[in-house]
């Protein structure tokens, strides 16, 4: 992979699934340098929309951040890392949700890639059900051992945010200076809900 431009805005998907947060990233002027996802289907979407960045298949668990650090050969800090784990384990929807879940350390996995990286700031996306049912108290004190502050997390549904789906979701900035994540939130502002006709009823028909 060629050297980046310091002056890009880079970020890391960790998590990526099909890849709907990278083209995000994207859409607002990031460059997404690498994504990790263990599912092969997701993987197989990922690839054919974002061909150019480096995915890694496999179980983040597996994933070696110091190969990674040296392939990309950042000539600046990373902007953000986005950190979209497993949400099953903390779900209230899921009645036989539990910490004994495999799953429900993996948002942990996210350290090695701050502790490498360095980030300006992380984001974490989840279910609101992570607040109480998650590993919250030890993914805030290892963030505060590596220098981050972890700010409160806010519950916001997706059809406050111009999307025709209602889906509330917590997210959780992190960064080393505890004001950013107050102007993140600060910074977020409601939208008039829309239908999906409105989103996406300019598409061709798919009806032959």
């Amino acid at each position: 992979m060629p050297l980046i431009d310091s002056i890009e805005l880079t970020a890391i998907d960790l998590f990526s699934g099909s890849g709907a947060v990278t083209q995000g990233l994207k859409s607002e002027g990031f460059t997404v340098l690498a994504a990790v996802d263990v599912d092969s289907i997701a993987c197989n979407t990922y690839r054919s929309n974002h061909p150019e960045v480096r995915l890694i298949e496999d179980d983040i668990r597996n994933v070696s951040v110091k190969k990674l650090f040296d392939e990309i050969q950042l000539l600046d800090q990373l902007d953000i890392l986005i950190v979209c784990a497993p949400c099953q384990p903390f779900s209230n929807h899921n009645k036989k949700r539990s910490l004994e879940d495999p799953r429900a350390d993996l948002i942990l996995e996210s350290l090695k890639f701050i502790e490498a990286f360095q980030p300006r700031a992380v984001l974490f996306e989840n279910v609101p059900g992570i607040v109480v049912n998650g590993p919250l108290h030890t993914l805030t004190t290892k963030l505060k051992s590596l220098g981050y502050f972890l700010g409160e997390p806010k519950t916001l549904n997706a059809a406050h945010y111009g999307v025709p789906q209602r889906r509330e979701r917590c997210i959780m900035l992190a960064a080393k200076d505890r004001d950013i994540p107050h102007r993140f939130y600060d910074s977020i502002t409601l939208q008039p809900r829309i239908t999906v006709r409105q989103a996406i009823g300019n598409l061709r028909s798919l009806s032959v």
